[in-house]
């Protein structure tokens, strides 16, 4: 197995020339790791990112702690603290909800071996928002075996976890060079904290919204589409949900197809889903008619057996009121046209 050389062997300018490649390769194997395990979880995540500090950042942290504490040996240094320091190689967990925080910092313990925690994000203090994020210094564990990682095992790396917001704040204030609240000057910090508010506000209002989104929704699987009474007002979770109960044994859409057939509807005048639902009964026995004896096909020509739940949708409601096919197609012609006489006419 490769092995970092001993910390006495070669000077750290020279060292860190020698094996920024494999900095980075740590890099990708922690970023990779990730996505997999986020995606293996089902938590949807902003983004990741990695990097490696410079040699210019790392000659200047030193210099900074030789200042303050007398001249390093690094020699006794332990030897996955690479120059002393447990950031050289950095990543980072940008989420979109304060919730996935924790779901993240807990995927990352059963990841990999977390060697330290800082959990910042447990300070309530609202003026130090903008340095939030949680640190966990980290190091690949036992799972991660075999030649691929044998020169990037035994060092340890920085993994940052922070919202959206925590994110564009911290950009905010390091571009304006403010590394911490201290360095803000106080006829300014006022202001200064009255924006890390706002953004420690919105935090906390984005994931209440998104609580409300999903309990909206899941109140929408269970939609049944009155006959009467109050019509129900179209939107992208209303069709979602509409196609979903109606199509149960057809491939289901996603968002932008969603997005994409709503626009559609809209269009054509729709304002209720009982007047698509309407429509799409009607449409819907020609609709099958025609996919069994013309059975559709996919862009590249290859015939498919069925419909997906869209496409199922959109084909009947062409069939039951051509100026939905017109407004959506510009008035081309429909190969299923010849059907509209299985149509179940208006009640």
């Amino acid at each position: 197995m490769a092995t970092w050389p001993a910390w006495n062997s070669l000077p750290w300018q020279t060292q860190y020339s020698a094996y920024e490649g494999r900095y980075r390769q740590l890099a990708d194997e922690v970023v990779h790791a990730l996505q997999h395990k986020l995606l293996e979880a089902g938590v949807k995540i902003h983004a990741i990112s990695s990097r490696v500090k410079s040699r210019e950042s790392i000659e200047g942290k030193l210099r900074r702690a030789e200042q303050k504490n007398g001249l390093m040996n690094l020699f006794d240094l332990e030897p996955r603290f690479h120059f002393g320091l447990k950031d050289v190689v950095g990543v980072r967990v940008v989420c979109m909800f304060l919730s996935q925080i924790e779901q993240v910092v807990e995927l990352v313990r059963r990841t990999f071996d977390v060697i330290e925690e800082d959990r910042k994000t447990h300070n309530a203090d609202v003026a130090s928002f903008g340095y939030m994020s949680d640190h966990l210094i980290c190091q690949l564990g036992g799972g991660f075996k075999g030649p691929r990682y044998d020169s990037v095992k035994g060092v340890a790396f920085e993994l940052q976890v922070r919202t959206i917001a925590m994110d564009a704040w911290a950009a905010v204030s390091h571009h304006l060079d403010y590394k911490s609240e201290f360095g803000v000057p106080a006829e300014l910090k006022r202001d200064f904290h009255a924006l890390s508010g706002l953004f420690y506000v919105a935090d906390s209002h984005f994931e209440m919204f998104s609580k409300q989104v999903n309990e909206f929704r899941g109140r929408l699987v269970r939609i049944e589409v009155p006959t009467e009474g109050e019509p129900v007002q179209l939107n992208q979770d209303v069709i979602r949900a509409y196609l979903l109960k109606t199509f149960p044994d057809r491939e289901a859409a996603d968002t932008e197809s969603v997005e994409e057939f709503l626009a559609e509807v809209l269009a054509a005048g729709y304002t209720s889903v009982q007047d698509v639902d309407r429509d799409i009964r009607r449409g819907l026995p020609a609709l099958e008619i025609g996919e069994r004896e013309n059975p559709p096909s996919d862009d590249d020509g290859n015939y498919e057996t069925r419909f997906t739940s869209i496409g199922a949708a959109r084909g009947a409601l062409d069939l039951a009121n051509e100026d939905f096919h017109d407004k959506r197609t510009g008035g081309t012609s429909n190969s299923y046209s010849r059907y509209r006489e299985f149509v179940i006419p208006k009640s």
